[in-house]
This record gives structure tokens, sequence and C-alpha cells, in this order.
């Protein structure tokens, strides 16, 4: 089994118990440490902006806004979208239906290639490699749901891929140029403290209520629920302040009375909604507690914080038809104080032989 090993950290320790840290270890040359800093400083940026997916960073900081070439303009690109593409890149369309993101050859003839596929209802594919004519293909992703980034640097070309959408806080891989070897991979770790039991056993129940999603069909509405409330999870635990409001398709009261409705047809639906209504409270005093003790929240903040994190929970777990006269959720602002972000702790991890 290969080990890890700690090595030097980067940046000071908050005196307030970070929510999340982001390491980093090495899987290439000396050479790339450059390049990896930037990519740590792009990756910290992004974890604390108020970007709900990582994957999707919707505005890039300064000066990374201005060095991308080459990523998708928004978070939700199921339907296929052209992507966005600086001048290094020239889009090339096939007979195939595929298009081709290619940069002019460098003095040796090399060329960062970014295939996109179509795939139907599910959308597009994303593939890339290093192309050489002295040497076989460099692949560096392949048939993945989300198009890497692409930045130039004084360095050349250097790209991240970011996971894949069923991923939840996926790891990032940074790739210079022409290496298929990944320069670094920076992981987001969790909390030092996992989320309360308490919160865990009312998600347990919610789970239970969604029901299995059994011959569903190709879309699969009941895993598409399960996916959005894991990555709406990661961010109770680790990114508070990134809890997106539109997360929710029904307001509280479409779905306090539809699951009532839904209790009343079977004795061991009943059952499971009065677990849920018993579970409730005690979820909303450990999160809190949670909050005061990871992040730092003061009382007032944090409470005011769990009401509408926990109700967001709740609701994100069930899509009800909505009639006219209940119209679909209405967004609020997610209550986090903008002053409370992790000051991140970097930490290099270095491969064992």
């Amino acid at each position: 089994m290969t080990g890890w090993s700690r090595g030097c950290s980067g940046g000071r320790r908050s005196a307030v118990l970070i929510s999340a840290a982001l390491a980093v270890w090495s899987a290439g040359a000396q050479g790339a440490e450059p390049l990896c800093e930037q990519a740590r400083q792009l990756a910290e940026a992004v974890y604390a902006s108020t970007a709900p997916r990582l994957y999707a960073p919707q505005v890039l900081p300064e000066p990374f806004a201005g060095r991308w070439q080459l990523g998708a303009l928004q978070a939700d690109i199921s339907a296929g979208a052209p992507l966005h593409h600086g001048g290094v890149f020239v889009r090339e369309s096939d007979a195939q239906g595929r298009d081709h993101y290619v940069t002019q050859a460098d003095s040796q003839g090399r060329q960062l290639v970014v295939e996109q596929q179509p795939r139907g209802w599910q959308g597009d594919v994303y593939s890339a490699r290093w192309r050489s004519p002295a040497a076989p293909d460099a692949l560096l992703l392949e048939d993945s749901w989300r198009p890497p980034l692409v930045f130039t640097s004084d360095q050349g070309l250097w790209l991240v891929t970011l996971g894949e959408p069923y991923q939840v806080l996926a790891p990032w891989r940074v790739f210079s140029a022409n290496s298929a070897r990944p320069a670094c991979v920076l992981g987001f770790r969790p909390p030092a403290s996992a989320l309360p039991a308490a919160v865990e056993r009312l998600t347990a129940l919610l789970d239970q209520a969604l029901g299995p999603g059994l011959n569903e069909g190709t879309l699969q509405p009941t895993a598409r629920i399960r996916l959005a409330a894991a990555h709406l999870l990661g961010n109770l635990a680790q990114r508070p302040w990134a809890l997106d409001a539109t997360a929710a398709y029904n307001r509280r009261a479409t779905v306090d009375a539809a699951l009532r409705e839904w209790a009343d047809q079977a004795p061991e639906h009943r059952l499971l909604l009065d677990k849920l209504d018993a579970h409730y409270a005690p979820a909303e005093q450990a999160l809190a507690d949670y909050y005061q003790k990871v992040f730092g929240a003061p009382d007032d903040d944090a409470q005011e914080m769990v009401a509408w994190a926990l109700d967001l929970l709740y609701r994100v777990w069930f899509v009800f038809p909505a009639a006219e006269s209940q119209p679909v959720s209405v967004p609020s602002s997610n209550p986090w104080p903008a002053h409370l972000r992790p000051e991140t702790v970097v930490e290099y991890l270095v491969e064992d032989d």
C-alpha cells in the first residue's frame, strides 16, 4: 500500500479550527512547484468563493481570468454547449459532430488537443491530450463529463482537471505543458470534526423517505436528487457560505403538505414522518454547535444559519409537482456571515516509495 508522509506546511494556521484544508501532494518534478503554487492559489480562491460546485467556478479571480484559455462558461453543461476558448486555441469540427480545440504547434510540433464529443441527452464528454509528431499522444483526460480549465503562464500552458459532477469536492489534477503525469494533485481535506451524528441521523431518515427509485428509466430522477443532496451535504459540512438557495425545488409548505399526504397512505410512512419531526430540532441544535466549534460562528449567527440551512437540506430531498397557487421555491439569501471564511491550511504530502 502506498503511504504518504507530511512535508512542510504553507501559510499560517488560524486560531479558529479550520473547517477544511487544501492538501497538496507532489506527483511530479521539482520544476513544477511554481505551477502548483498557482493552482493552489486558484483552488483556495474557488474554495472560499460562493460557487456551489468546485468543478464549475463561475467567476475566476485575477490574474487567472486574464490567463484563462479554455473551459466551461456555466455550471450546468448537461445540454452541451461550446467551450470558452481564448486566442491560443482554434476550434475545429469533424463529420461525427465532435469539436476539437487545438493549440498552435510549438517549436517541436507539440499541441494540446481538447475534444468535445456529444453523448445524446446525457450531454457531452471531454478528452484532453498532448499531441506530438515524435511520440505517442499523452492522454490527460478521457471521456469526462467536465472539461479541463486551461491557462497560460510564463512557463507555457497548464491545465486542471476538476473531477466529475457525481464526485463531491473531488480533487484537482494539475498538468504542466507536454507532461502526461500530474505535476501535483490538490485535495480538499474534510474538517477535523465530522457532521454531528444528529444531522447524519436526520439525513438517513430523509434518504429513507426519498425511497429507492427503482425502474425509473434513463433520467434517474431519484438518483439525481440523491446527488444534489450529497453536494449540499458537502457544503453544509465544509463550505456553508456556498450553500445554494436555489438547490431546493419546492417551498417548505409544499413539502410538508405532500409528506402529510404521503404519511396517510401507510402506517410505515406515518412512523417515518414522525421520526423526521422528532429528529429535526436535535439536528438543528447539533449543527449550530458544530458551526460554533468548527468555524467560530457566534451563537446568534450560527442559529440563524442553521434555521436556513437545515430547511434547505430538508427540502432538497423532495421534488413535488407544484400547483399554480403554490409556485416553486423562492430563493432566499444565504445568511452565512461574510467575514467567516476558512483560512486554508496547505500541507505538502509527499508520496512514500
